[in-house]
């Protein structure tokens, strides 16, 4: 019988005996038919456009930041305060520590696959 389970998407073909007595009791899975197959294509291929235009937006942001420099004044720069100047989320920034000491530091930050490298200037 085949069946379709519902926390990956995924279409099996399983025994008549474990779809009736456990999968569809306990909503596990439903019976693969042609129009719920339809729609799952759907599904599938609307998450696939979904996924390549966020790794698109992920893409252009990391060239946006790429090589930007930013200044702090004799504070101690955490990465909240990294993300707030550059608009970010705070876990895109990749800092082990706060920056207490003056200097320059270079930061790395993540987008995904995706990565950029800024500069940090603590006076």
């Amino acid at each position: 019988m085949k069946v379709i389970f519902k926390k990956n998407l995924e279409v099996k073909n399983v025994s008549l005996g474990y779809a009736v007595n456990y999968l569809l009791p306990q909503k596990l899975a439903e019976i693969a038919t042609t129009k719920r197959l339809e729609a799952i294509k759907k599904v599938i291929t609307a998450a696939a456009e979904q996924k390549e235009t966020k790794t698109g937006d992920e893409h252009q942001q990391a060239e946006r930041l790429d090589g930007k420099v930013i200044e702090f004044k004799g504070e101690t720069v955490t990465k909240k305060k990294i993300a707030a100047s550059l608009k970010i989320l705070k876990t895109n920034v990749i800092l082990p520590k706060p920056l207490r000491k003056p200097g320059e530091y270079p930061v790395e930050l993540k987008f995904g696959q995706s990565r950029a490298k800024v500069k940090i200037k603590v006076i």
